[in-house]
């Protein structure tokens, strides 16, 4: 794949969820064309194809997290604060 794709496919859906070894606040993103992409610090983007009716089951059989949340992007502002509500007050304040 080249990498113009990565970036001129659109993104559908975000999962988030707790990394199952770390126990971090993990992401996996989804474009339209059904591919699933998991940013780490080690290997950068890990891409996999979507191949099963669920959404929720792949990310969880390719990446792991546990507690997954879906959050659809036109929603993504809104929703950011009633994920962390009771984490603290929001950056900048």
């Amino acid at each position: 794949m080249r990498q113009d794709n990565l970036f001129h496919d659109d993104l559908a859906q975000e999962f988030y969820g707790l990394d199952s070894e770390t126990l971090a606040v993990d992401s996996v993103s989804f474009t339209k064309s059904g591919k699933m992409y998991r940013w780490t610090v080690n290997d950068g983007y890990i891409c996999a194809q979507l191949c099963g009716p669920s959404t929720q089951a792949e990310v969880a059989r390719h990446f792991g997290p546990t507690y997954l949340v879906a959050v659809e992007l036109d929603a993504q502002s809104s929703c950011g604060t009633q994920l962390c509500e009771g984490c603290g007050p929001p950056l900048g304040y």
